[in-house]
């Protein structure tokens, strides 16, 4: 229990993180895209992996699972989208 709730917070604090440094102007340059390729990188993965177990699922005929696979890997790319858009704003327009 314990164990699940530190890997939940750390990853959060991680990816929320990376993102609100990532689009600061007060760290450096290098920095920020690092932070950046960090918090893209982890949600390219996620996404891959849905994408591979939904392959996986068109493959073995089950192509409603496929499907859904797909539409929750759209999805969350859509919302990393508007995500760091809106930090992005956000920032700006506080600055």
């Amino acid at each position: 229990m314990f164990i699940e709730f530190l890997t939940e917070f750390i990853g959060s604090l991680l990816i929320e993180g990376s993102l609100e440094a990532g689009t600061s102007k007060k760290v450096p340059m290098p920095l920020r895209i690092l932070l950046l390729v960090l918090f893209f990188g982890f949600y390219i993965g996620l996404i891959g992996i849905i994408t591979v177990c939904g392959i996986n699922n068109a493959k073995d005929g089950n192509i409603f699972a496929a499907a859904v696979l797909f539409a929750i890997a759209v999805f969350i790319a859509l919302m990393v989208i508007v995500w760091f858009v809106k930090t992005c704003k956000e920032k700006r327009n506080n600055n």
